[in-house]
């Protein structure tokens, strides 16, 4: 009599595992912040999740209605044609800040980010990037009233501890004053304040200089016309390859990604898209072609 609720008991302990062990394949092989490789979720499931920025005109979003946005730009285009290519469905999925995108996409919430963002050596600590889209020049803004400081001269006026520059904190325009003006005096600012905001603070004269592409200096100067100028317009201080950010140690993803870039690349769909979305020309610039046309090739002298 004693036997059966012995039996009961360790039919009860391999059910109790049994369950165990499923819940425990299930949040490996499904969720969004499962165990599983992107890659391997993305074949799976034929879906490329993307956070975003709201940064214009790489990524430009539109409120609709109460609680729905529209996400449009040229990053997402060219993600759009990617997934196409690919044969599988790309999803934007959540708003994200630069700040903590990447700890978001290597806790497996989404498998890349929608928006122009620059490739620098702090982040590929942490994450992978795409082969580029395109190039995104950086310019030196001041005061339009504000000589000081020149195309030809700006180099040793502005690395002077009187010079305030403006950076948002952890951006790699930090890296920029770091590296070219390091006796400057670097007023760093929350991310949340946001571009726009610096450009108002060198108008209200708190800063003396700000480091930004001239894409957002156009924005600024529709609003705010004749405030600020950049000094390196003809010759800008950087040009940073903008990409899709990808999740570490995913090289396959990664490969996906290159391969698909390379194709739209050499299809000119890369460059069409960024001309339909400049705001003003040489707002980004286009890959070289990586070949030359056997016509075009000069035979060395001999």
């Amino acid at each position: 009599m004693k036997r059966v609720p012995v039996l009961l008991l360790l039919v009860a302990v391999a059910l109790c595992g049994f369950v165990c062990g499923a819940l425990v394949l299930g949040k490996r092989t499904a969720g969004p912040g499962s165990d599983q490789p992107a890659y391997q979720r993305v074949l799976r499931t034929g879906i490329i999740r993307a956070g975003y920025l709201d940064y214009p005109p790489g990524t430009i979003v539109k409120t609709v209605g109460v609680d729905k946005r529209e996400v449009s730009g040229f990053c997402v285009e060219i993600l759009n044609e990617i997934s196409k290519h690919l044969t599988l469905t790309n999803k934007i999925t959540e708003a994200v800040r630069v700040g903590t995108m990447i700890e978001g996409l290597n806790n497996g919430r989404y498998e890349t980010v929608a928006g122009p963002i620059w490739q620098n050596p702090a982040r590929s600590k942490q994450a992978l990037f795409s082969t580029p889209l395109c190039y995104s020049p950086v310019g030196i803004w001041v005061r339009s009233d504000d000589n000081r400081f020149t195309e030809s001269n700006f180099r040793e006026t502005i690395n002077d501890p009187n010079v305030r520059i403006a950076s948002l904190d952890g951006s790699a325009v930090m890296g920029i004053v770091k590296t070219d003006f390091p006796r400057a005096d670097l007023k760093t600012y929350p991310e949340s304040a946001g571009e726009p905001q610096l450009f108002l603070e060198l108008m209200g004269r708190k800063v003396d200089v700000f480091i930004a592409e001239p894409v957002k200096g156009y924005y600024h100067l529709q609003k705010n016309p004749g405030s600020v100028k950049d000094i390196t317009k003809n010759h800008p201080i950087r040009a940073l390859p903008i990409v899709f950010i990808l999740p570490k140690d995913e090289p396959q993803l990664k490969n996906m990604f290159d391969t698909t870039i390379e194709l739209l690349q050499n299809s000119g769909f890369v460059e069409a898209v960024l001309k339909r979305y400049q705001p003003l020309p040489d707002a980004y610039f286009p890959i070289a072609k990586p070949y030359e046309l056997p016509g075009n090739r000069v035979e060395s002298n001999k």
